[in-house]
């Protein structure tokens, strides 16, 4: 499954026919039988892991400490061998090739797309992680990624996203609040290139066009920002916000270049 097709899945949850080709489409790829056994490729290193379950595990992996592994699909081949490292649980995901987990990881109910990392004590939750995406230190539920997402420093996806990739979260960065419900309270759409700058706090439904660049603040309301290449930053002492059209072409020419060589740079 592509990210493509996780969106078409979840955007049109409402039109029953388009859902029951989809259905018809995954019957005809895959059988619905239960009680396969689980699986180890060649040349698959396992080292002192505690649980496994259920597994499917491909060509050239290499798990070591693991805690837990259950109902897990890894990919992995020769050409891109996926890697599991100490502290990590892993229940009820797919996991593409070339991928690195590391340090206490834990990710329930999830996909991680190809060459893509898990590291220091991340936790991916109910999401899809696209292609070529890193997520580390933080903490990531009911988001759908698109490839290209680079997220560090203790940052949070807390409602529910979809980002279309080339997306990158600066430290401190909170994009929800998981306060009002044991569910995702809301949800943010965000174009390529979405970029939340040091400490920006976002709580409420939003929609941002490609590259929308955001200053450090808090962001009290919700936000349509349908003007592509923007910097967006809020007056706390003129109570209003500024919106720059064009910041991207202006003053960041460098990093609109580094995004997009990243679509054309694999790890």
């Amino acid at each position: 499954m592509q990210v493509a097709d996780a969106w078409l899945w979840s955007k049109y949850r409402d039109d029953e026919k388009l859902l029951q080709r989809f259905r018809e489409f995954t019957d005809a790829k895959y059988d619905t039988r239960r009680g396969y056994y689980g699986k180890i490729g060649d040349r698959t290193v396992i080292k002192n892991c505690r649980i496994i379950k259920d597994a499917w595990i491909g060509s050239d992996a290499y798990l070591k400490g693991a805690n837990k592994i259950k109902n897990i699909t890894i990919n992995s081949s020769p050409e891109a061998k996926t890697q599991i490292g100490e502290g990590c649980e892993l229940v009820n995901g797919i996991i593409g090739s070339g991928c690195r987990i590391f340090y206490g990881v834990k990710a329930v109910r999830f996909v991680m797309g190809s060459n893509s990392q898990l590291k220091y004590g991340a936790r991916l939750i109910n999401s899809f992680l696209g292609d070529n995406s890193t997520i580390s230190c933080c903490e990531v539920l009911n988001s759908l990624i698109f490839p290209a997402h680079e997220q560090h420093h203790n940052n949070s996806f807390l409602c529910a996203a979809t980002v279309l990739g080339q997306s990158n979260m600066a430290a401190g960065a909170t994009i929800g609040s998981n306060h009002n419900s044991r569910g995702a309270d809301g949800e943010l759409i965000a174009g390529r290139g979405f970029w939340p700058g040091l400490c920006v706090s976002l709580k409420h439904n939003s929609k941002f066009a490609s590259f929308t660049l955001i200053a450090k603040g808090d962001f009290p309301a919700e936000l349509n920002i349908p003007i592509p290449f923007s910097l967006l930053s809020n007056d706390v002492s003129n109570e209003r916000l500024l919106l720059m059209p064009a910041y991207w072409f202006m003053y960041n020419m460098y990093a609109l270049a580094q995004e997009c060589d990243k679509v054309f740079q694999p790890r």
